[in-house]
């Protein structure tokens, strides 16, 4: 990180009001000509999120901000902090696809059963 970046990540906005505090910080930064600037918005459809990726323009480091609104708290991540924590999403995520599936699966199967017995008797 360089001077330009920002001083420290925010694992979570509890409050709308520590977000709009840091969004005016956001703000500042990106008003200036050596400081962050947009880079890209990142979709992750297994994390069912959208990101806003900023690039530092001195030292590129990257930064990652999921917006707080209602249903999450959001977060602003530096590169390495932000590949653990999709990473993590990436795995729950996975998981419970899976048992989505073989709930489905079992579901069926009770069905068929039901419908077999009353059938045949």
């Amino acid at each position: 990180m360089c001077p330009n970046c920002f001083e420290k990540e925010y694992v979570s906005f509890i409050t709308l009001e520590k977000f709009n505090t840091f969004e005016k910080e956001l703000n500042k930064k990106l008003d200036l000509e050596n400081g962050l600037f947009f880079s890209r918005v990142i979709t992750n459809p297994e994390a069912n999120s959208t990101y806003n990726m900023y690039t530092c323009a001195s030292c590129d480091e990257k930064w990652y901000l999921l917006p707080h609104d209602t249903a999450n708290p959001g977060f602003f991540l530096g590169q390495e902090n932000y590949t653990i924590f999709s990473d993590q999403v990436n795995k729950i995520n996975k998981k419970t696809k899976y048992r989505t599936y073989i709930g489905c699966l079992v579901i069926y199967i009770l069905f068929a059963i039901i419908t077999y017995l009353i059938l045949e008797y």
